[in-house]
């Protein structure tokens, strides 16, 4: 079905193509077409390239021929030629075109004064007519990344693209690119009703890719590694938040979507996104974006402004701002959300913990029931009279969030042939979310005969919901000094970052307060809402305080070296070292465990250092063959030193085919939480019958019936000493561009992860106790009574599957440009394994795995308007564990045919309109058709964070203006 419904999508896309009056990709364009641009002021390297994605041809050039030189902002509609003679001019450059599709760049005798900062004059005046030249840029969309760095597939999202996409935080922006999956902690609680904020990285973004977690995804803010929010999210460490980052900060995303730990280092084995913030700005841009969902909630509120200015020396600055106000949105304001699925034939999985409650009654014959308690109102009370609580409704589906966001950037000539360059970065969020209240069996006065008591299911709505308040603070500095000695491009500089949060949660209730109140005051369980001093000792603020550390040091140097031939052999060289510090500070009361719901947590301090050399080659091997080959050499604190090499081959047999295929080594440490002992609260701690094979007997508690089966204690430990991740990682793929208005890549990859941390497998470890010395405890007699948890590496994790993407462009005489573009991500195998032992289970197409994501957009350009239609497709997914799970779909669902969610796509529009200048228009509708999420396991309330939209149907509106 998912087949199906991805091969529909891309013959509508080729079919809307000539419906259009379109040519084949094989039909030559017009000779001098008019296309129209929008190409902001900035350095004229970077222009050159934006000129050459918008007009679809290909340049070549020298980076030092273009690099003193700033290029002016161009918007309207020229043919290429007159568009590149506008952005040359006043720099003496020559362009020849060399066919319809290619431009190629002369150097100046002498570039103007006016223009070129003196040190470079003086060096350009005194070269020698033969000097060499250094690399050549060859752009071709879309081979830039590949023809200028390595064999590797990679992903660009354009400033242009973000803009067209209509997306208002980079969350939602990831979120929608296949293969990637991107969550966030109140994303995740809406989807689980039931938890509560106390663990996770609260308020915080994480993304992943190829399926495999966001420690196994690096993530970089221009080339340099982001710390982690200081809150964990888990109990095995944290994630790098990408809500720390406004979208209308952001020039370009890359995303490498195969292991790149030679280049990047550790948590690079699935992958690395690489952010790149505006950096070259001349003059002031302001503007604004509201937003509202079709039912009037979930209000965005947004004003951003940058400003920046070049000298005609070479130095430039830019400063930024961004502050954004969005409202919050409950579960009771979406009407699908709910715990009782009966209208979907499932079941009502209200909680029976509700408000005023459930006697739990056992009759003669010992059968136990629940009653309502008086008072339960008429629409949760159920059909055997329980009363029920739906808690979706009290749950957070957005958080709400404040923002304010600066940046400043600076660069400018330090001495003669140095630069020296400046990059601060502050963000503070504000972050409130809530979820259902706190819920506990007690006992009571019985209503009926006050001298017994009354077991009752409760949920404390006297107290009211569990909410929220975080408040977080990211501070980034990054300094520089970077030049050109001896042919040698070189960049040098440190950096640092912090991470604060404090975290306040209300409405936990407390033992101990629970034991004051009800010795103080007596406790009614009827009062809706209880008097504020009662509240205040029953449920005091909870708060909690982390931070996360790093700050580095780096080295870079690359040089070209030409050989035979003439060709030219690229090599670059690079060195850092960054210490990295994680401390936690829990409230008191979840140290001392107490909290009704909570197991006890423990403060935390840890720090290391990690430094690594790295040397990567692009070599020239034979005619059109090239190699890139790389070595990175790595030393982690406690964790010893480590080799990751990578070889990559690209050949072109044709100037329209690229074939490429590569392979890597890859690893990760084990974090700085993953080290420390478990807390309980990582895990189900206490007591379980859990089955023993007879060599282990005998047990201190056995089941009679049944002396295998053993009640034993589990106890969270601190383990043997943990190993690091290792992967391995190959590619192979092409691309086909038969003309500069068509281009189709397809690349196929594998990746495998071994030694996984994870909790010890109970099975496995009974089975081969020798192996796990720790494992086992006894008492005085020699008897089993306990069994000690902690972390192992035993785990294994393969995924293979296929990226392919589409880019399609049209130009018509009258009726302007046509861009179309697809990409899909095909995942054939997800094979999990938690032992040796154990079988490889394949999780693709089940466990929120499905097999086919993709996103395509068509874009329209004519004149000073633009539109963009984009879609973005979820495929089906089960809801079963993994293929052939025995326990796949109950009965009652299968009677019902709801074991898996259908796929689905959103449908976005956006349009845009500059023909007021200086202002330029916008306005979007996100989730045009209003899809509802459609997800069938009743404790998730009917939606799934990972891949649905909660909001519906959204209208946003904006304007800019350039000064």
């Amino acid at each position: 079905m998912a087949i199906m419904e991805s091969a529909r999508l891309a013959r509508w896309v080729l079919m809307s193509a000539f419906a259009l009056g379109a040519a084949p990709p094989a039909q030559a364009a017009p000779v001098a077409p008019m296309t129209d641009y929008t190409i902001e002021s900035g350095m004229l390297g970077d222009s050159l390239l934006i000129w050459a994605t918008q007009s679809r041809v290909q340049i070549v050039f020298g980076p030092d021929l273009v690099a003193p030189y700033k290029a002016p902002a161009l918007r309207g509609a020229y043919t290429p030629g007159d568009a590149l003679e506008i952005l040359l001019r006043g720099t003496g450059i020559e362009a020849e075109s060399i066919g319809a599709s290619s431009w190629i760049l002369k150097r100046p005798v002498k570039p103007p004064r006016s223009i070129a900062p003196k040190a470079v004059q003086a060096s350009l005046e005194a070269e020698s007519p033969v000097r060499q030249l250094g690399a050549i840029s060859v752009y071709s969309r879309p081979l830039l990344r590949i023809a200028a760095e390595s064999s590797m597939p990679v992903t660009t999202i354009t400033r242009d693209e973000i803009e067209a996409s209509g997306y208002l935080t980079l969350f939602d922006l990831l979120r929608a690119q296949p293969g990637v999956q991107v969550t966030s902690q109140p994303e995740q609680m809406g989807g689980s009703s039931g938890a509560t904020f106390t663990t996770g990285a609260t308020g915080a973004a994480s993304v992943a890719l190829r399926s495999l977690g966001a420690k196994a995804t690096l993530l970089l803010v221009d080339g340099r590694r982001m710390t982690n929010y200081g809150l964990a999210a888990d109990a095995t460490g944290s994630v790098a938040d990408i809500g720390t980052i406004p979208l209308a900060m952001v020039e370009r995303i890359d995303i490498l979507r195969e292991g790149a730990a030679t280049l990047y280092g550790a948590d690079a084995m699935a992958g690395v996104i690489d952010i790149s913030l505006r950096k070259d700005f001349d003059g002031g841009e302001a503007g604004f974006v509201l937003g509202t969902s079709s039912r009037g909630d979930a209000t965005h509120r947004q004003v951003s402004a940058t400003f920046g200015k070049r000298l005609d020396n070479g130095a430039s600055s830019v400063f930024m701002f961004d502050l954004v106000d969005r409202d919050p949105l409950l579960g009771d304001r979406r009407d699908w959300y709910s715990l009782d699925r009966r209208n979907d034939g499932l079941r009502d999985d209200r909680s029976e913990y509700s408000f005023p409650g459930n006697r739990l009654i056992t009759d003669a014959t010992g059968i136990r029931s629940l009653v309502a308690r008086d008072g339960c109102r008429i629409e949760d009370l159920d059909d055997d009279g329980v009363c029920r609580d739906d808690r979706a409704k009290a749950t957070s589906l957005k958080a709400g969030r404040k923002s304010a966001s600066a940046r400043g950037y600076v660069q400018g000539s330090l001495f003669t042939g140095i630069e020296a360059y400046a990059d601060v970065r502050l963000t503070q969020t504000r972050q409130s979310q809530q979820s259902a209240p706190t819920r506990a069996t007690i006992l009571i006065p019985d209503d009926r005969n006050p001298a017994l008591s009354q077991q009752v299911q409760y949920a404390f709505w006297d107290v009211g919901p569990v909410k929220q308040s975080t408040v977080s603070s990211l501070s980034r500095i990054d300094l520089g000094i970077a030049g050109n000695h001896l042919d040698w491009n070189w960049d040098a500089g440190v950096d640092a970052e912090l991470s604060q949060v404090e975290d306040d949660i209300s409405g936990l209730v407390n033992r101990i307060g629970f034991e004051q109140v009800a010795s103080l005051y007596g406790y009614r369980f009827d009062q809706r809402p209880a008097p504020r001093e009662i509240i205040d000792l029953l449920a005091p603020v909870v708060s909690n305080e982390g931070r996360s550390q790093s700050a580095g040091v780096r080295a870079t140097a690359s040089r070209d070296f030409s050989v035979w031939s003439g060709r030219t052999v690229h090599i670059n060289l690079g060195f850092e070292s960054r210490r990295e510090s994680v401390r936690l500070r829990p409230d008191a009361s979840l140290v001392s465990g107490e909290l009704l719901i909570e197991e006890p947590v423990s403060p935390f301090d840890a720090k290391r250092w990690n430094s690594a050399l790295y040397a990567h080659l692009d070599l020239p091997l034979v005619a059109n063959v090239n190699a890139d080959i790389g070595l990175r050499l790595e030393h982690a604190e406690q964790h010893g030193d480590f080799a990751a090499p990578a070889l990559g081959l690209r050949w072109t047999p044709t100037e329209s085919i690229l074939l490429r295929a590569g392979a890597a080594k890859g690893r990760r440490v084990p974090t700085l939480l993953e080290q420390r002992g478990l807390d309980a609260s990582a895990f189900s701690s206490g007591y379980e019958y859990i089955e023993v094979p007879l060599s282990l007997l005998p047990c201190a508690l056995s089941n009679t019936a049944e002396p295998t089966r053993c009640l034993l204690e589990l106890r969270p430990q601190i383990g043997p000493a943990l190993r690091a991740e290792h992967s391995r990682s190959m590619h192979a793929g092409m691309i086909w561009e038969p003309s500069r208005a068509f281009s189709i890549g397809i690349d196929l990859y594998q990746l495998r992860r071994d030694d996984e941390i994870g909790l010890i497998p109970l099975g496995y470890a009974l089975q081969n106790a020798s192996l796990f010395p720790d494992f086992l405890s006894r008492d005085a007699e020699g008897r089993l009574d306990a069994l000690n948890i902690y972390r192992v590496n035993l785990g294994r994790t393969t995924t293979r599957g296929i990226d392919a993407n589409l880019d399609w462009n049209i130009e018509t005489a009258n009726h302007g440009n046509f861009a179309f573009q697809l990409g899909v991500n095909h995942i054939g195998k997800l094979g999990m394994r938690a032992s040796p032992a154990s079988a490889s289970l394949d999780r693709a197409g089940h466990a929120d795995h499905p097999k086919w994501t993709a996103s395509t957009s068509v874009r329209w350009m004519h004149a000073d308007w633009a539109a963009t239609v984009g879609l973005n497709h979820v495929g089906n997914y089960a809801y079963s564990d993994y293929a052939d799970d025995a326990l796949a779909c109950p009965a009652y669902r299968q009677a019902v045919g709801k074991c898996s969610t259908p796929g689905f796509t959103l449908v976005n529009f956006n349009i845009t309109q500059s023909r007021w200048a200086p202002w330029r228009l916008m306005f979007n509708v996100a989730n045009v058709f209003d899809h509802m999420p459609r997800y069938y396991r009743e404790s998730a309330g009917g939606y799934n964070p990972l891949f649905d939209d909660p909001v519906g149907r959204y209208f946003s509106i904006g304007a800019t203006r350039s000064f």
